[in-house]
């Protein structure tokens, strides 16, 4: 039972705020590309939708990795969050011609979007004291070195 509502606190916790930050730099995005003709309903709802099918298995095989392979912790989220930003890239790819926002970078948006709701999770964490400084600071680090 406790299993089960850390677990719904961590999922929950983790959508919400992805949800946020990357609604966020989409509609900065948009703002500064002068996308005036699309539905900033239609692309919130892209943008919660595809969280919804992204972040999920993320944060789970995240965790499941923090777990079972302490050691690669790091490697594995910079493979996963690629991952999510392959999947989220072509998903707003394939919706560009029907949200009409012309998205000629999606894996640019993907990409930023994604680093901006790691960087707050990560900097959150770090308050909450789920995980040090000094874990964030080599994070930031490997992050770096890996761009």
């Amino acid at each position: 039972m406790l299993m089960g509502i850390y677990l719904m606190k961590m999922f929950g916790y983790s959508l919400a705020v992805t949800v946020l930050a990357e609604l966020a730099v989409v509609f900065l995005f948009l703002k500064f590309r002068g996308q005036a003709g699309c539905s900033r309903r239609a692309v919130a709802l892209l943008v919660v939708l595809v969280n919804v099918l992204t972040n999920p298995p993320a944060v789970l095989i995240c965790w499941l990795g923090r777990i079972y392979l302490p050691w690669a912790q790091i490697p594995l989220q910079i493979m996963v969050e690629g991952a999510v930003v392959a999947v989220e890239a072509y998903i707003y790819h394939s919706f560009e011609n029907k949200l009409r926002w012309n998205m000629k970078h999606p894996v640019i948006l993907s990409a930023a979007a994604n680093l901006s709701s790691w960087l707050l999770g990560a900097a959150l964490m770090a308050l909450a004291g789920r995980i040090t400084g000094t874990q964030l600071y080599r994070m930031l680090r490997i992050l770096l070195r890996a761009a």
